[in-house]
């Protein structure tokens, strides 16, 4: 791995580490919850809205139906959206999608029912990953690290990428946190195999990184391209960030031993965490992230 530098050895310990788990999906998107969850997404993106003014998106509240029918794609026999990218390649929606998928064309689309040429493109890709991520969701916590793992060094060149091109737009300090997510990902990948660290400690780090590379988002970067649209990931991994070292439970030596960038870094969570808090309905996300901890350790054998 040549960003992550885990060698065989580290690999090996790393998942031997999480392979008592029993059968969990660490973010468990079942049929309603995207569907009972769509306002508390849609507050967090009015919140951002009210917060930064510079964002170039507007967020729209979104009803049970869009009142623009014109914008919804057709329907099979069983109520499923058919998709159609520019190209005419089709995907069939998953019914427990449904309302994600009018979610996000609520977002792509203004409030007279205009939208981009490529819209219908950007939404085939999107769904057709997260089908595909959900389908390899299946896996146990020990699976999906692995994968994740395995492929860390294409996983962080490509949030490298996206988030180079957004500091490059959008470099202002309140995003200082969002724009280190890739030295994030590099500092958990190399201390999971750390055997100082708890491994009770570790699995939250793993879920951090597992929701990090998920792409269903509360705040779609696919949809939204700037930087708030990693403003909850950056909040739950800045949160874990904070617990492990406040609680104790990573020591200084060892957080500036792993973090790939500037160790200063260690003296500024407080002020990133504070300025996430600004932004988003934190207490909703605190919500989503110990329930998933909770789910991981009562799965524990």
């Amino acid at each position: 791995m040549g960003y992550v530098f885990l060698d065989q050895k580290d690999l090996d310990f790393t998942l031997k580490q999480v392979r008592n788990l029993k059968e969990y999906q660490a973010i468990n998107y079942d049929d309603k919850f995207i569907e009972n969850n769509l306002d508390n997404i849609n507050q967090i993106l009015i919140n951002c809205s009210k917060k930064i003014e510079s964002l170039d998106f507007a967020p729209i509240q979104l009803e049970s139906t869009i009142s623009n029918t014109k914008l919804l794609p057709e329907k099979n026999a069983a109520n499923e959206y058919i998709l159609k990218n520019t190209k005419g390649k089709e995907l069939i929606i998953p019914l427990h999608l449904s309302k994600y998928l009018e979610y996000n064309i609520c977002l792509i689309s203004d409030k007279n029912g205009n939208y981009p040429l490529n819209m219908w493109d950007i939404l085939y890709n999107l769904f057709y990953t997260i089908i595909e991520f959900m389908m390899k969701k299946k896996k146990n916590l020990y699976l999906q690290i692995s994968d994740i793992l395995r492929n860390a060094d294409s996983i962080y060149s490509n949030l490298r990428s996206d988030i180079v091109n957004l500091q490059d737009k959008y470099d202002d300090k309140m995003f200082d946190f969002i724009f280190m997510l890739p030295d994030y990902f590099v500092y958990v990948c190399r201390l999971l195999s750390d055997r100082d660290v708890p491994k009770e400690w570790k699995i939250e780090f793993v879920l951090s990184i597992i929701y990090l590379v998920s792409p269903i988002d509360f705040i779609p970067e696919a949809i939204i391209h700037h930087p708030i649209a990693y403003a909850d990931d950056a909040f739950i991994c800045l949160h874990v960030l904070r617990r492990s070292i406040e609680g104790g439970f990573i020591s200084r030596d060892n957080f500036i031993k792993h973090w790939p960038g500037r160790p200063s870094a260690i003296d500024n969570l407080s002020e990133w965490y504070n300025a996430l808090i600004n932004v988003l309905d934190v207490d909703y996300l605190r919500n989503i992230f110990y329930h998933l901890t909770q789910k991981v350790r009562k799965s524990r054998v």
